[in-house]
């Protein structure tokens, strides 16, 4: 297709078109976000093309992209850059603890297929990967397909999916969930970590209304202009004996209404009520186009189109994703910190994966759930059912194992990650994989009571692996404020110690978090002895003091030296040497009284 440039009916602006994917589709102009058509001039109309393009076009077919254009767009200066930063903070936050919780839920199922792939074959097995027919069969019959597959596994109702109706353009990621539903189960909301209760302070946020009062919720993530946070849109169902006109006089009314609907003004969101049980929560610059919509939903993307029509929304929690969107809106939506948390996870799905649809759903006192992995067209069933096979036996990394390497911070977590192995090989013996085509299917279905628990465990394994030490909530055995003032003082503070090929380094700094010192290393006088920060620490001393953990290591390196610095509140691990260089005098540990039975 030759490309040809439209201007903005209502901006002026110039945009070119090059795609011929985006010939016909409504669009927002990346300026004034008006909706347009792109309509070739007539000169340059596009011939028709085959139903089936040839061999040589094919390869030009990429991954679906947004439907929006990134057009003409400058390079950001350095305060431009430190705006967008300050902005982000203010009111991109969301977007940060959204991924991060949703990307641990979602590790459920990836490494439930993990343990299907890596079980021995002489245990029972499930379902051996099959080819269905070319026409993929409606969503209901498809899901009870899947579960006569595996043994002892239900058959499972699906209810009707959620849509993209009322939605703008350029939804990249979904996000479902029964609020009341999950309130109500106690041990679960206690076991979901900070997902949860985030989630709560979230509805209030955007609609007023807390999980309690409310059977559905949709969350559509609407990535902006590059360098700014995304925006969200809220569909909303109350549960039956919510009062709407109690909700409404406490709402504040806009004074104008659009396509008849009243408007409630709620921050930079705007609510309206499309019937008594169905709410609209829009950012105040979509209104318009969410309205016009209506039930004549836009096109996403390709894939999404697809993946939504199979979601369900009698599940607890959906989870629907362009991995390619994700994975441009890191650059803007995290600072380099969070983008490293996220980008292992992005990585693990490849390039073959074009969308992820993940659902987990309760019901007849067993736990469901379902993955749905939408591939790029341009790959064979055969190589498709071989790459996720790879990428199940990679997650091998992410076992008890993994964990040997960091301290974990309470022995609660210790106990719980220690018997997280078994909760996947329990899994593994009821779970089905399928490969149907350019889509990979991974059902898992477990008791009722495996749910908390599985919940709990991925939650700290999660915070355990993947999050920075920033993250991680100080242990229990932290001096208090009435506790220890002196360095040394603090160095009485107990603490759970067990290292696991843990770097010197990272040693020292969970032993200064734990107790409340800043610690410093002298590297320098480290290597003037030979030695490194990277040594590896690997010894379990269980609940001891700073103390002894601290002569314990210094042990190992005889030329070594703790100093305190009491004025700066600070210890420093140096040598012998450079104490002696620097006039600074070695903490004396206490020597151990010698045994009554030895002779």
């Amino acid at each position: 297709m030759t490309p040809f440039r439209i201007a903005c009916p209502l901006c002026k602006k110039r945009l070119t078109i090059s795609k011929p994917e985006l010939v016909g589709k409504r669009v927002k102009c990346p300026q004034c976000k008006n909706p347009l058509v792109l309509t070739p001039p007539p000169e340059k109309k596009p011939p028709t093309v085959p139903d089936s393009p040839p061999e040589s076009v094919e390869p030009t077919i990429t991954e679906p992209e947004p439907i929006l254009p990134q057009l003409d767009i400058p390079e950001d200066d350095v305060l431009a850059k430190a705006r967008r930063r300050r902005k982000q903070r203010k009111s991109g936050g969301g977007a940060k603890w959204v991924v991060i919780s949703l990307f641990s839920l979602l590790s459920l199922g990836a490494i439930g297929g993990y343990v299907y792939v890596t079980t021995d074959k002489t245990a029972p097995q499930p379902v051996i990967p099959t080819s269905r027919s070319p026409q993929t069969p409606p969503a209901k019959s498809e899901g009870n397909s899947q579960t006569k597959s595996a043994p002892g596994m239900a058959k499972i109702e699906r209810g009707e999916p959620y849509t993209f109706d009322y939605v703008p353009t350029g939804a990249r990621l979904v996000f479902h969930w029964r609020p009341a539903s999950l309130r109500n189960s106690d041990e679960l909301w206690q076991c979901s970590g900070e997902l949860l209760p985030w989630l709560d302070e979230q509805l209030v946020k955007f609609t007023g209304i807390d999980s309690q009062n409310l059977d559905q919720a949709v969350c559509y993530l609407i990535p902006g202009p590059r360098g700014t946070p995304p925006l969200f849109v809220f569909k909303i169902q109350p549960l039956e004996a919510f009062n709407l006109q109690e909700w409404t006089n406490t709402q504040t009314a806009s004074p104008e209404r659009v396509g008849g609907y009243q408007l409630y003004e709620l921050g930079e969101q705007r609510i309206l009520w499309l019937d008594e049980r169905n709410g609209l929560s829009v950012h105040q610059s979509l209104v318009e186009e969410a309205v016009s919509t209506e039930t004549n939903p836009l096109p996403m993307t390709a894939a999404l189109d697809q993946l939504i029509t199979l979601s369900d929304r009698d599940a607890e929690f959906s989870l629907l994703f362009d991995l390619k969107s994700i994975e441009l809106g890191l650059i803007d939506w995290f600072e380099e910190d969070k983008q490293a948390v996220i980008k292992p996870f992005l990585g693990w799905w490849g390039k073959e994966t074009e969308a992820v649809l993940w659902e987990l759903k309760m019901d007849n006192n067993q736990i469901h759930s379902r993955m749905e992995i939408q591939a790029t067209p341009f790959i064979s069933t055969s190589k498709l059912e071989q790459h996720w096979k790879t990428n199940f036996d990679q997650l091998g990394k992410f076992t008890w194992e993994d964990l040997r390497d960091r301290a974990l911070h309470s022995v609660g977590a210790q106990t719980i990650l220690a018997r997280f192995p078994a909760m996947l090989q329990l899994a593994s013996r009821f779970t089905a994989v399928q490969v149907d085509r350019k889509r990979v299917t991974v059902q898992t279905t477990l008791s009722e009571r495996a749910a908390p628990n599985l919940s709990l465990a991925s939650w700290l394994y999660w915070r355990e692996r993947m999050l920075p030490e920033s993250f991680l909530a100080s242990s229990p055995a932290v001096a208090t404020a009435n506790g220890p003032k002196t360095v040394a003082e603090r160095l009485q503070s107990t603490l759970f110690v067990d290292f696991r090929l843990t770097p010197l380094q990272e040693a020292i700094e969970q032993i200064g978090g734990e107790i409340q010192v800043s610690f410093q290393i002298d590297g320098d006088a480290l290597k003037n002895e030979g030695y490194t920060q990277n040594m590896q620490q690997n010894y379990n001393l269980g609940e001891v003091t700073a103390e002894t953990t601290l002569k314990h290591l210094l042990e190992q390196y005889p030329k070594m030296v703790l100093v305190l610095k009491e004025n700066e509140n600070q210890a420093v691990i140096t040598t012998q040497a450079a104490a002696e260089a620097q006039q600074l005098v070695p903490y004396t540990f206490p020597v151990e009284k010698p045994s009554a039975e030895k002779p």
